[in-house]
């Protein structure tokens, strides 16, 4: 990790609530609202962002855990506005506490933890995860978007 990093860096995700995050499973809609699959990738994505700025060349995050409270329903078209900051950084291990708001409304929390590898490893001991050509820009498909790398 690139000097900098540390307990208390943060970094924001904002979206608004689309109908292909509601709740579902498969193709049936459970409730008209913002489901807790789409919180997570909410909180997991900012998490993200936390680390990105960070990542040296070399390295990559992957995703060790996370653990989720939804506390409150937002309809569709709803802007949401999730939270992370860094709690925990101790070698590896990255622990962020994550929060998602609508207004001054506290829709979930939770932590969610990464672990940061180097991308060798990666392709050494998983090669059917990575394709064997990065993107058209260069980039491995594992990124996700939002990335500025």
């Amino acid at each position: 990790m690139r000097e900098g990093f540390g307990v208390g860096v943060e970094a924001v995700v904002e979206d608004t609530v689309a109908e292909s995050m509601r709740a579902r499973f498969g193709s049936h809609v459970i409730h008209e609202v913002y489901g807790t699959a789409a919180m997570v990738y909410h909180m997991e994505w900012a998490a993200r962002r936390v680390i990105l700025p960070y990542l040296e060349a070399d390295e990559e995050g992957i995703g060790a855990g996370v653990q989720v409270r939804h506390l409150h329903p937002a309809p569709v078209g709803a802007a949401i506005r999730a939270r992370a900051v860094c709690t925990t950084y101790e070698g590896s291990r990255v622990v962020c506490a994550v929060q998602v708001w609508r207004g001054d409304t506290l829709l979930g929390d939770g932590v969610v933890e990464q672990r940061v590898v180097h991308r060798e490893m990666l392709h050494r001991r998983y090669p059917d995860c990575w394709p064997a050509e990065p993107t058209s820009d260069g980039r491995p498909l594992a990124r996700l978007a939002g990335d500025r790398r």
